[in-house]
């Protein structure tokens, strides 16, 4: 099944999904839910906000939703959400919302450095999904700036296959040459705890972190389109409180892997475990 949907500023639509149940991965636009863009595999999944929320706290932040069970839930639990049966914010035994985004960059979410600013895009004005294989889905998601007077585009195509515990991206600038000339763009992880942890190297960025008792860990990979030498990474470098991992690009697109893993549906035991998997994925 193939779904392509675009969303704007002024308009929205999206089509019929079907029967999602035998899938492992799936995305889904949700107009219900404030134009939402959702996607999922067996292991984790994943939130990011639309035009509906353009005067809202939230922008281009990357939300996280902790599953406990290997077969999609995202449709399921924004029914529960609009039927008032429950909350995705309450575990029940498949997992929930616990993450806090606002406006923060979330997990993997990118903002710009511009003349000693930190800039953020609003909310997505378009997304494309392609979910036509069984084991792979495809976003595409399109953000503008607005940078010290000027425009600046990102085109953020987003995949994720089965089994995996990050999405691969690539975001692609375009728009005011004086921007894109003297820019560094982050990629960004938001803490969830004072008990945050983190660990930086070979092109990575991990936090070891906690919420409602148990460990969540996320992580960024920097994978190519920047100049050698010149990843710098960030503690505390925005107002949420956000570490950034902030490169100059080469030719103004940037390939990134970006993902978590939850202690009540993955394996893993440490931070460095975590980072050796970022590290290799």
């Amino acid at each position: 099944m193939k779904t392509i949907v675009f969303a704007g500023f002024f308009a929205a639509c999206s089509v019929s999904l079907g029967d999602t149940s035998a899938q492992t991965v799936g995305a889904y636009v949700v107009p219900r839910r404030a134009d939402d863009v959702a996607w999922e595999n067996d292991k984790i999944a994943f939130r990011v906000y639309g035009p509906a929320l353009m005067n809202s706290a939230e922008d281009s932040g990357v939300d996280v939703w902790c599953k406990r069970i290997e077969t999609p839930v995202v449709l399921k639990w924004y029914e529960k959400e609009f039927s008032r049966e429950g909350s995705y914010h309450e575990d029940t035994g498949e997992g929930y919302d616990p993450y806090k985004v606002g406006g923060s960059r979330g997990c993997g979410g990118t903002g710009i450095w511009y003349e000693g600013d930190f800039y953020t895009s609003n909310v997505y004005r378009a997304v494309r999904i392609d979910d036509s294989r069984d084991d792979m889905v495809l976003i595409s998601l399109d953000y503008e700036y607005d940078i010290a007077g000027e425009k600046l585009y990102e085109q953020k195509e987003i995949s994720l296959r089965k089994g995996s515990y990050l999405c691969g991206a690539r975001s692609h600038f375009s728009g005011s040459e004086k921007v894109l000339r003297d820019m560094k763009v982050s990629v960004g992880l938001v803490p969830q705890s004072t008990k945050a942890t983190a660990m930086a190297g070979g092109g990575c960025l991990t936090l070891w972190d906690e919420i409602d008792g148990y460990w969540l860990a996320t992580g960024v990979q920097l994978l190519g389109g920047f100049r050698e030498g010149s990843i710098q990474f960030q503690q505390g470098a925005t107002l949420q409180g956000d570490y950034l991992a902030t490169i100059d690009l080469e030719d103004n697109t940037l390939d990134f892997a970006f993902g978590f893993a939850w202690e009540r549906h993955s394996d893993f035991t440490s931070i460095q475990d975590w980072h050796e998997y970022v590290f290799n994925w």
